[in-house]
């Protein structure tokens, strides 16, 4: 089969109905793994360097992938010694319902962006603002030489169903933008919003 008929044999999206294959979402680096193969295939170096995997544990992520059927060995690419296996996802999109989710997958990033807000802004910062500046609010206050590359906002606003939609909507537009940028000498950063009714 060629490329270009590999490419249109995969799905547009997949429902996830099993509880094993619904664990694979629920595993930040496993997710990680399958979410790098839906753009393109990926042999197995180029993906452990992209999710800081290594090789072996890699290994494990991508056989478990291709049991469940969330991904698939495209190509192997001829070269001394056993073939290179090249790994695609088999969808473009998964859906997990939310009867097998669990608890939403936010909490283990929730985690892993506050211990990088911690080292970020350990001993940069002079202390915390609070005010009542368009409503109540409190900023990190730096120092002379400012946070190192991070950034922390909270506000509080009251707004009304339509403000809500176009927030949300401006967000998303304004992370996906900055998403799409991928800078080859850049550093990864996490990028989070959450808009909650109290």
């Amino acid at each position: 089969m060629s490329l270009a008929n590999m490419e249109s044999a995969m799905d547009e999206r997949t429902e996830i109905t099993s509880e094993a294959a619904a664990r694979v979402f629920a595993n930040e680096r496993s997710r990680l793994i399958l979410l790098a193969l839906i753009d393109r295939a990926r042999p197995p170096a180029e993906l452990a360097a992209l999710t800081s995997t290594g090789l072996s544990l890699l290994s494990y992520h991508l056989g478990r992938l291709v049991t469940l059927g969330l991904a698939r060995i495209e190509r192997e690419t001829p070269r001394a010694g056993r073939a290179v296996r090249h790994y695609r996802a088999t969808a473009k999109s998964f859906f997990v319902p939310a009867r097998l989710t669990g608890p939403l997958p936010r909490h283990d990033r929730t985690a892993h962006l506050q211990a990088a807000l911690e080292r970020s802004f350990a001993g940069s910062y002079s202390g915390v603002l609070y005010d009542h500046d368009r409503g109540p609010r409190m900023r990190i206050v730096s120092d002379g030489e400012g946070p190192r590359g991070a950034t922390d906002l909270w506000h509080r606003c009251t707004l009304a169903p339509d403000d809500v939609r176009a927030l949300s909507r401006e967000l998303f537009e304004l992370f996906d933008r900055y998403a799409r940028l991928d800078r080859p000498n850049g550093r990864r950063y996490i990028l989070h919003a959450a808009l909650a009714p109290e």
